[in-house]
């Protein structure tokens, strides 16, 4: 999938959330995108816990086997890590040797098994603090988070 193929596809379902949430189609006025299952929002806080508390072994049970991590900016979609037991690994390493501390989360929807949420994730202390937002897309399969795509925002704004 090209860069502007992908943006345009995130871009697109964002703005259909976003409208859904305006009552701009008649679709939307019968249904609420903003609404999580709580089935859902239970298995999304349970993994988000565990990755807040930087346990990697936590976050494995929340992952499918093919769980693939895309990131997508200027240069286009990347895919920076598939499989579980992989990522298991990427985050043991992550954890404890990054200056990442928290994470804040503005969660925008859902759509059958695609969650879109905005994520400013924070990192270092005191004069050093900065911050990276992004917009991101959950999908699910069998209850288990499958895919993930991270957007950055473009340099060029």
């Amino acid at each position: 999938m090209t860069a502007l193929s992908t943006r345009s596809a995130a871009f697109g379902l964002a703005a259909a959330l976003t409208l859904g949430a305006a009552g701009g189609f008649a679709l939307a006025k019968t249904e609420d995108f903003s609404e999580i299952p709580a089935d859902m929002l239970e298995l999304i806080e349970k993994a988000e816990t565990a990755f807040l508390d930087q346990d990697a072994a936590s976050v494995g049970p929340y992952l499918a086997d093919d769980y693939a991590w895309y990131q997508v900016n200027d240069e286009g979609p990347k895919l920076m890590i598939q499989g579980r037991d992989e990522t298991v690994a990427l985050l043991g390493g992550f954890f404890g040797n990054n200056d990442w501390t928290d994470s804040d989360v503005q969660r925008l929807g859902m759509l059958d098994n695609i969650l879109v949420q905005v994520e400013i994730d924070h990192f270092g202390e005191g004069d050093e603090r900065r911050t990276i937002r992004s917009l991101n897309i959950y999908e699910f399969k069998d209850g288990m988070r499958w895919r993930e795509w991270k957007f950055y925002p473009s340099a060029a704004q």
